[in-house]
């Protein structure tokens, strides 16, 4: 091994031929410095080293794998035969950099500043400078790109494209290639799910994006939790240290990380699922499927009918009417929007559409035995329709509502206004609350719940049952009024007394006469609530909860 060193003038320099018999040291390279001036520098066929200095300077590695560094001025570097490394430390002087034959790598990594948009591009050969120096970079296979953000594109072959610092935007183009952005929140680009790529986002914020990909030969399961992208009976490659996804033109699986992630499905019909974390999901065109999962999530479902689909979760739900979704259990609330569908699960209790925060003037339409809800009278938008699978429970708006039960327990609120609610089928429990209701239990058992006086006032503004049938020989429908105080004279919450239809003789009594229940709650003579009971049907004690 020798070192040869030049000066400041303009020097041709080789390389020596080792005097020591090869087979005792095989391998001995040169490192050759050219110092000052205009050089040029010629290895000879071991791994050898040549430093250019400053100058326009001229660096042949002719065979073995070396490493080739210019330096200051413009250069022409020829790696020639062997797997070659070619350096340049700037990005300011006109460049020719050819990697020759084998597997040649061109460096930036040394490169800390550059005056405009830096693209280092396999495909075409140039490294370019927005606004400033273009450079030839031809038989490359690999790049380590500099400290700073850069665009890096391979070619059509298998290429190692490391980002380094900087927030770098990678694409390997065809071929089976290896990325790593490095540190910087970076964008690795894959256009095919064909090749068996290594994708590495290193640290920070980083993205793999596929919206360039437009075919797919199976179904595709982009997971950051298990770092794989696969295709099913083909392709399986690794995506490791990423946040955020950018799918393809087509439909896949999308699976996120435990992490913050940012979760784009793009075109086809997608289904994605945000892992725990707060993560931002946006279905893009299709009709596309999120699954709930823990986490405070922002779920936009761009075009199609999309779903929101809980029935994994093995939690409850409540849906608000300003689209969120509270998850029980402490697993977070999602914010919905342009979600056309939302299940629930069906194998735990409460789920519940809560609309007592919808805008002003804004009334519901729910029947959920058709599993349909309409949001009437939205401000510019007017009606939207949604479909709602697996929900027991609803609470209305401050208008006047039409609410309808399904066979299973329900209770439904009116909440304000003057609504409509049927129980349907099932043991259902009816709140109308203020305003004037009408009231129908269906099929079961049902309780009507009055839980204030002002909910059904005397004469036009009293509820009216329509359907009631009460315990007679059988269990049947009943009258809850235990939350109402039948003596407002005293604090505390004291219990009514039915006393048929006889007329008031004392504070807290329940009266029932021609179909109409009353109640006193003072020393007075006159009702200060007032049910209607259609049809008059017969009343016993055991109908009303006091």
């Amino acid at each position: 091994m020798a070192t040869i060193n030049g000066n400041n003038a303009n020097n041709t320099l080789s390389g020596v031929f080792d005097p020591i018999p090869p087979i005792f040291f095989p391998d001995r390279p040169d490192t050759i410095n050219g110092f000052g001036g205009n050089d040029i520098l010629n290895a000879l066929g071991t791994n050898d080293v040549l430093n250019g200095g400053t100058g326009n300077d001229t660096l042949n590695g002719n065979g073995g794998n070396d490493t080739l560094n210019g330096g200051a001025g413009a250069d022409s570097t020829n790696g020639g035969s062997g797997n070659d490394r070619i350096i340049d430390d700037d990005f300011v002087n006109f460049d020719f950099h050819n990697g020759g034959t084998g597997v040649d790598t061109i460096d930036y990594s040394g490169v800390s500043f550059a005056s405009g948009v830096v693209t280092i591009n396999l495909a075409t050969g140039l490294t370019s400078v927005s606004g400033g120096n273009t450079e030839t970079i031809i038989n490359f296979e690999n790049v380590e790109g500099s400290q700073g953000g850069e665009t890096i594109i391979g070619s059509s072959g298998n290429n190692v494209l490391n980002g380094n610092g900087g927030n770098d935007t990678i694409n390997g183009g065809a071929g089976a290639d290896s990325t790593n952005g490095g540190s910087g929140n970076d964008r690795i680009i894959d256009d095919d799910f064909v090749n068996f790529d290594v994708h590495n986002g290193g640290t920070g914020i980083d993205t793999i994006d596929y919206s360039g990909v437009t075919f797919a030969s199976g179904v595709v399961t982009i997971n950051l939790a298990t770092g794989l992208t696969s295709v099913s009976g083909a392709n399986t490659e690794t995506i490791s240290n990423f946040e955020n996804v950018e799918g393809s033109q087509g439909g896949e699986t999308i699976i996120g990380s435990s992490g913050n992630n940012v979760l784009n499905g793009n075109g086809g019909n997608d289904t994605i699922n945000g892992g725990s974390g707060n993560d931002t999901i946006n279905g893009g065109a299709g009709s596309d499927t999120f699954k709930g999962s823990q986490g405070n999530d922002s779920i936009n479902g761009g075009d199609g009918i999309d779903t929101a689909d809980y029935s994994q979760l093995g939690q409850s739900i409540t849906l608000s009417g300003v689209g969120t979704i509270q998850k029980a259990g402490g697993l977070g609330q999602d914010q919905l929007f342009k979600v056309e569908k939302i299940i629930a699960n069906a194998n735990v209790a409460n789920n519940t559409i809560d609309a007592s925060q919808s805008l002003p003037g804004v009334f519901i339409t729910v029947n959920l035995q058709n599993q349909s809800l309409a949001a009437n009278n939205v401000p510019v938008l007017g009606t939207l329709p949604f479909t709602v699978v697996n929900f027991d429970n609803v609470i209305g708006t401050n208008a006047n509502d039409s609410i309808v039960g399904d066979n299973q327990n329900n209770q439904l609120s009116g909440n304000n206004g003057n609504d409509t609610i049927n129980g349907g089928s099932g043991n259902d429990r009816l709140i109308g609350g203020s305003g004037t209701d009408r009231l129908t239990g269906g099929a079961g058992n049902d309780i009507f719940d009055f839980n204030s006086l002002s909910e059904s006032q005397p004469g036009f503004a009293r509820d009216v049952i329509t359907d009631f049938a009460g315990n007679g020989i059988f269990a049947g429908d009943q009258i809850d009024l235990s939350t109402i105080d039948a003596n407002s004279i005293f604090a505390g919450n004291q219990a009514f007394t039915f006393i048929g239809s006889a007329a008031f003789s004392n504070v807290g009594q329940v009266r029932y006469s021609g179909g109409i229940l009353q109640a006193n709650t003072d020393f007075d003579v006159f009702t200060e609530l007032e049910i209607q009971l259609v049809g008059a049907p017969g009343l016993v004690a055991s109908d009303i909860i006091v």
